[in-house]
C-alpha cells in the first residue's frame, strides 16, 4: 500500500491537486481515501525531512478543500504550499 501511495504522490505536478480518493484509486486501492489520508498524516509526511520530498500538500478532501487534521498549523502550511504553486483552495 504505502508503496503505490507513494508512486502515485509523486506524479503529481507542481500546481495541481488531487483528492485522497483519487490517490487511492490510482494506487490500486479504489475506496481507501481515508488509509491514504492516515498514512500522510502518520506515515512518510509526518516526519519533516519526509515532508519536504514529498507533495502531501497537494492532496485534498472531496471538493477540493483542505481536510480538518491536527495541528492547525499543518493546515496553514498546507494552504500556503498551494497558494505558492497557484492552487485556489
Amino acid at each position: 500500500f504505502s508503496e503505490s501511495v507513494y508512486h502515485v504522490l509523486q506524479q503529481i505536478p507542481r500546481g495541481r491537486a488531487t483528492t485522497y480518493g483519487h490517490i487511492a484509486a490510482l494506487a490500486g486501492f479504489p475506496r481507501h481515501a481515508r488509509q491514504v489520508g492516515v498514512w500522510l498524516r502518520d506515515g512518510a509526511a509526518a516526519s519533516t525531512a519526509a515532508s519536504w520530498r514529498m507533495p502531501w500538500h497537494r492532496v485534498v478532501a472531496a471538493g477540493g478543500r483542505i481536510a480538518p487534521r491536527a495541528p492547525h498549523a499543518q493546515m496553514a502550511l498546507q494552504a500556503s504550499r498551494l497558494d505558492a504553486e497557484g492552487v485556489a483552495v
